[in-house]
């Protein structure tokens, strides 16, 4: 089941995206990635940068889901 963890705003090559990622063992996967059982493009590094496709990218914002009251 795909339950979001994160929502990411980020810019990579100069275009700005707002997604939210289910995050498992550093993996960030889309909907659609988690749906169609697909490779993410998005992972969170051991140094807490992201990367998209094994590049950085410039993240702009985190909103990480499991942190607010009342979610586990």
């Amino acid at each position: 089941m795909f339950k979001p963890t994160h929502k990411l705003t980020y810019r990579h090559h100069g275009i700005k995206s707002t997604v939210n990622v289910k995050v498992v063992d550093g993996v960030a996967y889309t909907r659609a990635e988690w749906d169609a059982y697909a490779r993410a493009d998005l992972e969170l590094q051991d140094d807490g940068t992201w990367t998209f496709q094994g590049e950085p990218v410039g993240v702009l914002a985190v909103v990480d889901y499991t942190k607010r009251k009342g979610k586990q």
